[in-house]
């Protein structure tokens, strides 16, 4: 592969990431800064890698990591998000507007959770 054919590849894979990025930030724009929703950092990835999976599978990274994707969001959105990292298990940090405090953020993210959870829950006692 030729300096100019690897350097065509390097900028076309900037631009697909790109395009992803800007598909996170108005995701986060509508959902998060607007609505005042929480979302877990691990479920912004996944939402990128599903767009570059989609768009882009020739530049698809499964090991794009969230602490990248966390630098690019702290430093386009600068204060107007906040991230909160749970003390206990291995959790994802939570992502929020800036405009809300933490035991708002908190109280949205678990009821949010709460829906899923007892779907969860109804389903296993169905299936045992």
């Amino acid at each position: 592969m030729s300096s100019t054919d690897e350097a065509d590849r390097v900028s076309a894979n900037r631009k697909a990431y790109s395009a992803a990025f800007e598909c996170i930030c108005q995701h986060i724009e509508e959902d998060i800064l607007a609505s005042g929703k929480v979302e877990r950092m691990c479920m912004l990835r996944d939402r990128l890698l599903h767009f570059m999976q989609h768009n882009y599978p020739e530049f698809y990274n499964d090991s794009y990591s969230t602490h990248s994707l966390k630098a690019k969001l702290v430093a386009h959105f600068g204060d107007k998000l906040s991230y909160w990292l749970p003390k206990t298990g291995n959790k994802s940090e939570l992502v929020f507007s800036s405009a809300i405090d933490v035991g708002e953020a908190l109280e949205a993210a678990f009821e949010a959770a709460t829906p899923e959870k007892r779907i969860l829950h109804n389903a296993a006692v169905i299936l045992h």
